[in-house]
């Protein structure tokens, strides 16, 4: 004869098998300098509705903080164009008060700093290539002049050069024009101001 034991074995609730708070896993994209209303995902788990992000150290805000599951949250972000550069912890904190901190999972980075053009000057009814100068430029950036000059392409050279091709408007108002470099990759902004003038 066989006797056959049987052991109970005691399963916890599903609830038991949650975080007891949130944990963050990363932040995307990860970088940023200058940015303003920057969309970044957070992915962890035990986020709760109603929780919210926010980072280490000055200059990096979340001005909202969007539900989108207990395993993701959607966040626009502001850095500040003076924000010291390196790593962030990034923290989403329930409710509840409960919190948790990817201590590694933002990184705040040089921004674009252009500095000059060259020619930094160019007539009206003009098209033309300007070699922009700087630091901080990023591949798929974008440029764009304030009045009366059109950006029709940019090529990037390099961190510190960027050539683009502007058309002026035959009616352009003469006068200093500022130039504005915009990394699409993490958001970063930055202005050379008086950089380039239209000529009658």
């Amino acid at each position: 004869m066989v006797v056959a034991s049987v052991l109970a074995v005691a399963v916890p609730p599903a609830d038991a098998l949650r975080p007891e708070g949130p944990i963050v896993s990363s932040v995307s994209p990860n970088t940023g300098q200058g940015a303003k209303n920057w969309a970044v995902l957070v992915r962890g788990g035990g986020f709760a509705p109603g929780a919210v992000l926010s980072f280490a150290g000055t200059g990096v805000t979340a001005q909202t903080t969007t539900f989108f599951g207990e395993d993701t949250l959607k966040a626009l972000i502001t850095v500040a164009p003076d924000a010291a550069t390196g790593i962030r912890g990034a923290t989403v904190t329930n409710p509840d008060g409960s919190s948790g901190t990817c201590e590694a999972c933002f990184t705040v980075d040089s921004g674009p700093k252009p500095t000059s053009a060259v020619p930094s000057t160019g007539a009206r009814g003009e098209t033309l290539i300007v070699e922009l100068s700087g630091s901080g430029f990023r591949f798929h950036g974008s440029v764009r002049f304030t009045s009366g000059v059109s950006v029709i392409a940019v090529r990037f050279r390099g961190d510190g050069e960027l050539d683009v091709t502007i058309s002026i408007a035959p009616g352009a108002a003469p006068g200093a024009r500022d130039a504005t470099v915009l990394n699409s990759a993490d958001g970063g902004l930055g202005v050379c101001f008086g950089c380039f003038s239209v000529t009658p």
